[in-house]
Order: structure tokens, then sequence, then C-alpha cells
């Protein structure tokens, strides 16, 4: 030591003798030092720079020597963090090293120290996704425990929580994978005892009564869930399962993943639960209906209905629920797809065998009737407009092509019935309807955006594929080679013919006389009002069968409404549904249709339904009433509105906390300041106006533009200046004043 400090040492060299590069390097080095430890955990930053290039065992030993060092252990636990997040490589030589139980020994010791416990639950989270093999770990060596322990301590911090909800759904998943017992009995240890499992189960249900907001967490709680349905009816907790899941599945009605997670956890609770909770199934149908063009719930709900009517009572459960009319549902929607298809068939079987079977005799393969659609987000003619400013392109091409694409969005018709022409619109009118704004006027929200039953509850519209008009070299040698013998009606798109609508009708006529069920005449209602729905040709063909007639009679039949049980009622409820909805879509092609109709007592049968029970019965005949009042009236079916209670279920309905209730009642109200009806009714103006601002309110605030559109045009209709309406467009303005907050501080 002596010779060392006796050695003779050369001076440093001077700024001025230093080599240009060396002295910048220095300064940038010095500069870019400063500003790591000035910056937010400047000390840690820099003491994870020192532990780069660490092996793994030399960063874990680092880990367990610094724990009386605050600093070094964050740098440390944040370096695996790192390591683990992304590297497959670091985590298998990390579990040859024990990192799994000395990080969780670690997070145990530091148990009320949120920064450790929370990146040791997440470096945990890391490894468990990237290696399963330290998911074995966790099992074989009985660490469980320790880690529901660690997740209680800090059971309000969210990303914790996530962290851990997801370690214990790889957890569960794969000891159930692991039972020896079968998936009733799932042991997250091989000598733990069973308590722990429901713990872990308690922790989940929790962190969903938490965070009931976050989709992420109801999401990973909801496929552990999901896995582990037979688990939870054996043990006493489906309905705590349940009553939570009822609230998330309302919540976060808007995603599909989370809605078809649940649809999977009311299945797999089974059969024996849904006799004692009736409320499965409808979660169920409003799960389907709210995600009708997501081919994949879809496939999971018709499933869960073949699953939940294996028992009587469960049986009776889908039948009053809707199970037919959701499954038909699917199987329009996606009748390309075979496994909807194989499983409506197996529910159909369960739920209306009779009537299927007289389908399928009509009909023969459902695949080769039901006309394809397309599911899409409707876009307006406006956001086209800033492609018409490229010189590319020819400004009056795109706007041909624009007018095409808005023509075709209902009124693409068959060409399945030979026999029958499609009337179609003159270009001038297609052209007009166009560049008027498509949805923005009377005419095209009538044909293009009041939606039916079938996908009004979804984001996307669901339109017909089928080719607009016949295509009359195709039907030239169709009819070349049915001259030859062939069987050429194949070649045609799928839909039914003239002679199958004529079959179906006189199906529904028998069958109201040789005491079908209510599931059998709900099933061939539905079909047939989806054909109407599908192509006018199709809806002139079955009111040519006197289609409304048997659908009116189907509605009133005795016996499904006099001298029966609640029980029984219920029964004839999808059906009854049914009917109106099968009515609403043969108005909607033509005003010619919808004026038979009422003169055949639409409107009546309507009201007949508009103070039931069942607000989707509501709604269908409030859908009704809508298609029904524009239509060209003569004065013989002018006295069969009845006005007096059409204001009264408009006025009630723009009321009802449900947005499909409020969307129907202000169609109607739209059509009725269409019609003339304010003229006079000072009253009922201020009333309307009231409840229209309320329900526009509303549409606001849960971002709903297809409820906030026909609210819109109804507002703008009444403040359509002329002089015989002016008191209504007086009346709406000072409703608008009367509740804004400018007028509220005056009033103060």
């Amino acid at each position: 030591g002596l010779k060392t400090l006796m050695r003779h040492t050369s001076s440093t060299k001077r700024d001025i003798e230093m080599d240009p590069d060396t002295r910048m390097k220095l300064t940038s080095m010095r500069t870019e030092i400063m500003q790591l430890y000035d910056g937010p955990g400047g000390e840690v930053l820099a003491q994870q720079r020192q532990l780069t290039g660490f092996s793994a065992k030399e960063l874990l030993d680092e880990m367990e020597a610094s724990v009386s060092k605050p600093l070094d252990l964050q740098a440390a636990l944040l370096m695996l963090v790192e390591h683990t997040e992304n590297d497959v490589e670091w985590c298998l030589r990390l579990r040859s090293h024990k990192v799994v139980e000395r990080v969780l020994a670690l997070s145990r010791r530091f148990n009320s120290e949120r920064g450790v416990v929370g990146k040791g639950v997440g470096i945990i989270a890391n490894l468990t996704n990237n290696d399963p093999g330290c998911v074995d770990r966790l099992i074989e060596k009985n660490l469980a425990p320790d880690f529901i322990q660690t997740l209680d301590n800090f059971q309000y911090e969210k990303q914790i929580q996530l962290n851990g909800c997801q370690v214990l759904r790889r957890l569960y998943l794969r000891a159930r994978e692991q039972a020896s017992h079968g998936p009733r009995v799932v042991i997250l240890g091989r000598n733990l005892s069973e308590v722990w499992t429901f713990k872990g189960l308690e922790r989940i249900l929790c962190d969903m009564r938490l965070f009931g907001d976050d989709a992420t967490i109801q999401n990973e709680c909801l496929t552990l869930l999901a896995n582990l349905g037979e688990l939870l009816y054996n043990n006493g907790m489906a309905g705590d399962v349940f009553s939570i899941l009822e609230v998330v599945m309302r919540r976060h009605a808007s995603r599909a993943n989370i809605l078809e997670k649940g649809v999977k956890i009311i299945a797999r609770l089974g059969p024996s639960f849904l006799q004692h909770e009736h409320r499965g199934v409808y979660n169920i149908v409003q799960a389907m209906a709210k995600h009708r063009s997501n081919v994949e719930l879809q496939r999971v709900g018709t499933r869960a209905i073949v699953a939940l009517s294996k028992d009587e009572k469960a049986l009776f459960c889908c039948k009053s629920g809707g199970g037919v009319g959701v499954t038909m549902a699917a199987m329009q929607g996606h009748s390309r797809d075979e496994q909807v298809l194989r499983e409506g068939s197996r529910a159909l079987e369960k739920l209306c065998p009779r009537a299927l079977d007289k389908l399928i005799q009509t009909c023969g393969d459902l695949a080769s009737v039901l006309p394809p659609l397309n599911w899409h987000e409707y876009s307006q003619g406006s956001q086209w407009e800033p492609i018409l400013h490229d010189s590319e392109w020819d400004p009056q091409l795109l706007k041909n092509f624009r007018a095409d694409l808005v023509s075709n969005q209902r009124h693409w018709g068959s060409s399945s019935v030979a026999e029958e022409e499609d009337e179609e619109e003159s270009p001038a009118d297609i052209e007009k309807l166009a560049g008027g704004g498509g949805l923005a006027t009377a005419k095209g929200y009538r044909r293009f955006g009041f939606r039916e039953n079938f996908d009004a509850a979804d984001i996307q519209w669901a339109t017909n594929l089928l080719a607009k008009g016949r295509s009359e070299a195709r039907e030239r040698d169709i009819r070349v080679l049915k001259e030859q013998g062939c069987q050429a009606d194949g070649l045609r798109a799928p839909g039914p013919t003239g002679e199958q609508l004529k079959r179906l009708c006189d199906v529904l006529r028998e069958g109201l006389n040789q005491h079908y069920g209510a599931q059998d005449g709900e099933l061939l209602t539905t079909i047939v009002g989806h054909f109407c729905w599908c192509s006018p040709a199709w809806a002139k063909e079955v009111m040519k069968y006197q289609g409304p007639q048997v659908f009116m009679a189907w509605a009133r039949a005795p016996r499904f409404t006099k001298g029966r049980s609640p029980e029984e009622f219920a029964l004839a409820y999808p059906m009854q549904r049914a009917c109106l909805s099968a009515l609403s879509s043969l108005c909607v092609h033509d005003a010619e249709l919808a004026g038979q109709v009422l003169s055949m007592g639409g409107a009546a049968l309507a009201m007949e339904f508009a103070n039931h029970i069942d607000q989707r019965m509501q709604q269908a005949a409030m859908r009704l009433l809508a298609r029904l009042i524009p239509c060209k009236k003569t004065e013989s079916t002018s006295e069969q509105l009845p006005r007096e209670e059409i204001w009264a279920f408009i006025l009630r309905e723009l009321k009802d906390q449900d947005e499909l209730s409020r969307t129907c009642a202000a169609v109607a109200a739209f059509e009725i300041a269409e019609d003339g009806w304010l003229v006079g009714e000072s009253s009922r103006v201020s009333d309307l106006a009231v409840n229209m601002l309320h329900a526009l309110s509303l549409a606001v605030s849960s971002g709903s533009s297809s409820a906030a559109l026909p609210l819109l045009l109804a507002v703008g209709r009444m403040l359509v200046e002329r002089e015989d309406e002016g008191e209504a467009a007086n009346t709406l303005l000072k409703c608008q004043r009367r509740d804004s907050p400018r007028h509220d501080k005056q009033q103060k």
C-alpha cells in the first residue's frame, strides 16, 4: 500500500489539451447522468444501470441481498419486471433458480410495502404468462395460500388485483386440468385443503364487485368462472356468482367478449340452477340480441340453449324466455355458418320439434332457404365527400356509386320467385333519396334507419345480400336448363319459392286448428316474417296467401289468451311478439302493404298489447304502430287509428328507461308530427316536447346515435316554420329554454 502511494501519478490533461471528441463524450455523459438523477426515481434508474448485464442467478441474489437497501431492492425488482415481460428465455432461466418461491417470499416479507408487493405480483404474472412451468411450480410447492394472502393485503389496488386475477386464472385452469377427481373438484396444491380453492374464488368475486367498471378485470374473472361452472353450482356459489354476473353483463353490454363469457357461465351452471333462477334465459336472449352480428356470441348462445334444454323445467324457462326466436334469429343472421346452423337446429329440436319437422318438409334444408345477410356500420354520404375532391376520381361516378349503395340497403330483392317481378324505384327517386341525406329524410329513415326487432339492438345493421331485381340472363339460362330436364333452381340465391311461401302460410293456418303449441307458431311466424323483411316480392306473396290474417289469428287465439295460468300465458308471449314483428316486417317495403294491414285491424291489434306486462311486447306493438301511421290511408281506414290511446302510449314510452322503447316511441312521435297530429293539441304537444328532450338527453349521455336520430328528426319536424304548426315549435323552444342551465340561474 505504501509503494502505491509513493508511485508517481501522471496529472490529468487540461480541458484545452484533451481531444475534442473525448471532451464532447465526457460532457454528454455528465449531462445525461445529471438529468438521470434530477428526474423522478433517478437514483433507482442509476442503480438499474449498474445491474445491466447481470445473469438470472446474480440478479436474484442481488434482490435478496438488498432487503435492507430500499433503492437497490427497487432497482432489482424493476430489472426482473423488464426481463420477464416479454423474454421467454429469461423466464425459463429464472424458474431454474426458484424465482417464484423467492419472489413470493420477498412479497410476504414486505407485505405492507405496496411498491414491493406490486412488483412481486407483476413478476409472477409475467412468469406465468410466458412460462407455464411457473404455474406448475405454484401447484407443486403449495404456494397458492401465500399468493392469495398477498393479494388480500392490497385489495383496492387495481393493478395488483389485475395481475393477481391473471395468475389465479392460470392457476385454476391448470389445477382443473390436473384434477384427478374430475372438474368439480379443483385443488390448488398437492397437499392443500379445498378451503383455499374457495378463498381464491372469493378473492375473484370481491374483485368483480370492487372493480365493476374495469372491463379488463371483469374479462379475466369471467374467463376463470366460465371454466368452473360445475364447481360453483355443486358448492353453493351459483347464486352469488349469478347476482354479480347480471350486474356485469348489464354494465358492459357493449362488449361482446364479456357477454360471451357470461353466457358460458350461465350454461355451465346447468339446467338445475335454471329451475330456480329464471332470469338466466333472459340474460342470454338479451346478450344475443345486443350483438346479433357477432357470430362467436351466436354460437355460444345457441350452445347454451341446447345445454339448458335438457331438463323439463329448464326447457319451460327456455321456451317462455324466447329461446325459439333468438335461436332462429341467430340462424337467419349467420345462415352461412355451419356451427350456428347445427347448434340452432339442435335447440329447435328440443323447443319446437313439431314445427321444425313441418318446416323441413316444406323448405328442406334451412341453409337453402335462408337468404345471406351482411352486417356493417351504416355510413352516411358525407363520409364520401373528401374523396370527391380527389382529381383522380370522377365526382359523378362516385355520386352514382354512393346512390347505388344507399338504394341497396334494404330493397335488395329476391330472384327466387321467378313468376314475380320486383317493383324497383326509378333512378331519379334513388338519386333524390341519396342526395337528401339518406337517413336524414323521412323516406330514407323509414326504409333504412328504423330497424326491426331482428337487428334493432345491435350496433351494426343487417342488409340482405340478394341482388336487386332479377338477372334476366340467369333466369333465361335457368329456363333453358329446366326444359332440358335439369334441376336449375340451385343457381338462384338462397330463398323460398312462391310455392314454399304458400305452404308455410297454409301450415300456420292448419296449426292453429290442429292445436300447435305456442313455440311451433313462434318458429313458423318468425321465419315467414323474416322472408317478408328480406324482399318486397316475398312480402307480397305472403299478403296474397293471407299471411297477415293468420298472424293476427295466432296472436288472438283464445287458447293463448284466456283461462290459463300465468306460467302458461308466459309461454305465449314470445309467439305474440313474433306475430307483431312479422306484421311490422310486412310493412317495411311498401306503404300499400301497410295500408292493407291497417285495414285488417293492425292498429287495433297493436293497441291490445300496448299495456302488456312484457316490455318487449310493448316495443313490438309500438314498432308496428310506427309502421302503420304513415301509410296511405283512405277515409275508411283513417278511423282505425285510435289517436287518444296512441298519444298516451307514445308519451309513456318516451319516459321509459329502456333505450329500444324510447327509440320506437320517438319514431312514432316523428310519424304523428309528419302526419299533422300536432295541430290543435297544445297541452299534449307540451308534454311531448318535454318527454322528447328528456329522451334526447338520455341518448346523448349514452352516446347512442340510433336512439338520437329519430328524436332529432321529430324535433326538426316540430320546428318546421309553418303557420299551422307554429304552436308546436314555440312549445318546444319554451321547454328547451326552461330546461337550460341559464334559465335555472335566472330563476334563482
